[in-house]
This record gives structure tokens, sequence and C-alpha cells, in this order.
């Protein structure tokens, strides 16, 4: 019972005089602060890629397929003029130019080659891929809808979730246990450290507790307050209702022909 009294009356001391000192918790919150910082710009940085879009055909099939890729979810699409546009690529505002020719009507019904001009920037490796991909799946889709298209086979998708995870949602929850368990050792560290610049671990080697008892008191300082804020951090997660949106995105594709 002593030995456990003298743990607890360790831990004590040690988490009031965190309290008591701010300097030690703004050390102890402002890395935390600008790691999840970060996590928001980078977040902001992958995802869906901003790109202009320079119609010049007012025809029905050309609108059709600036709809397409409106809805596609794989771009921001924001729709300029072919000036703006090249302004914007190259100041970096937008990652691709597309452009839907003024003869695309008319090539479609004449059954010519019908190309759409994509300019990319490939600064950017991952977002130049996602754009290589998600512009052919486009034109796919457009080709797919149409009464005569020779495309038969098509993918089905059957989302596992009702909503998509973005980043920050997904890695929210896992940043945050980390931070808090480094802030756990770290503050047990600087506390363990504190007693030997205050000269007061003289005072508690010459005490009737066994070094046993000593470090299990640092130990418990350091160890507690991650698991609770551990533990708090998922059962808050709960009644919003998103915790199951955390665990990642799953769809089942299926193969269907006709």
């Amino acid at each position: 019972m002593g030995a456990r009294r003298a743990v607890l009356a360790i831990a004590a001391k040690d988490i009031l005089t965190w309290f008591r000192t701010p300097s030690a918790i703004v050390a102890s919150l402002l890395p935390p602060v600008a790691f999840l910082l970060i996590i928001f710009v980078v977040a902001g940085a992958v995802g869906r890629n901003p790109v202009a879009l320079v119609v010049e055909d007012t025809g029905p099939q050309a609108q059709r397929l600036v709809s397409i890729l409106e809805d596609s979810g794989a771009f921001r699409v924001q729709r300029t003029t072919p000036v703006e546009a090249t302004h914007l690529l190259d100041t970096l505002q937008v990652a691709a130019v597309i452009t839907i020719p003024a003869s695309f009507d008319d090539d479609y019904r004449a059954q010519r080659p019908d190309p759409v001009n994509v300019q990319i920037n490939n600064l950017n490796l991952d977002f130049t891929n996602d754009l290589r991909r998600s512009v052919p799946a486009a034109i796919t889709n457009f080709y797919a809808g149409q009464p005569d298209t020779p495309i038969t086979v098509g993918v089905a998708e059957s989302d596992l979730r009702p909503h998509d995870v973005d980043l920050v949602q997904f890695e929210l929850v896992p940043i945050l246990v980390l931070l808090l368990t480094i802030m756990g050792v770290v503050n047990g560290g600087l506390a363990a450290a504190r007693e030997f610049e205050d000269l007061t671990i003289k005072a508690l080697l010459l005490s009737p507790i066994g070094r046993g008892t000593l470090i299990a008191g640092k130990i418990l300082r350091a160890g507690p307050p991650p698991c609770l804020w551990r533990r708090w951090c998922l059962w808050c997660r709960l009644p919003l209702g998103s915790f199951g949106r955390l665990a990642g995105i799953g769809c089942r594709h299926s193969r269907r022909s006709g």
C-alpha cells in the first residue's frame, strides 16, 4: 500500500508541475498543433485536382461531355477562357487545361477523330497520373452513354460506406493517438530531467522508497494520459457516426456486359 501511494504521489506531483509550467505546456502542445496544420495543408494538396476547362463548342455533345467532367468527382473544374486558362496553368493554380474544341460536335456526327486537348503540368507525377487516368475514364463514360456505343463492358460500383472518407478524416484519429503518445513520452522524460536540474532527485533517492517505485511513478505520469486520450478520441467519434468511416474506403466492383 505504501509503495502504491508513493507511485501515485510522484505521478501527481509531476502532473501538477506540468500544469503550473506554461513553457512545458507550450512545448507539449506546439508540435502536435503544428503537425496537424501540416496534415491539413497536405490534405488540401491531394485528392481532386484543380483543372481549367475551356469549352469552345456549344453543341449538345460537347455540353454532355462537360457535364460528365464536372460530375466525375476526379476534378475541381473551373470553366475559363483560353487566355485565362493559360495564365492559371503558368501560375500553378491548376494542374491541367482541358479544351473541348469548336469542331467537337461536327466531328462526332461525322465520325471523324474527335480529340479533347489536355495540357498537363507534369511537375507532380502523382497529379499527372491521376489526370492521365481520369480524363480517359470520363471520355469512356461519355461514349458508354451513347445509344450506338461500341463499348459493351462497364463497371458497376457499389460502395461499402454511404460517404467517402477524405484524407483528414482517415488520418485524424491515428495521428492524434501518435502525437498524444509522443507527448506522454517526451513529458515523462522532461519530468525526470527536471528532477536532476532542480536537485530533487537526491531527496527522492534518499527517501524510504525503492528505485522501482520511483521509476514506476515516472512511467505512470507518462503512461495513463496518452491511454486516456486515445480512448477519448475513439469514443468521441462514435456519437458522430463517423468512426466506421474512419476505417477506410471500400467498394465492390463487378463487371457487366451487354
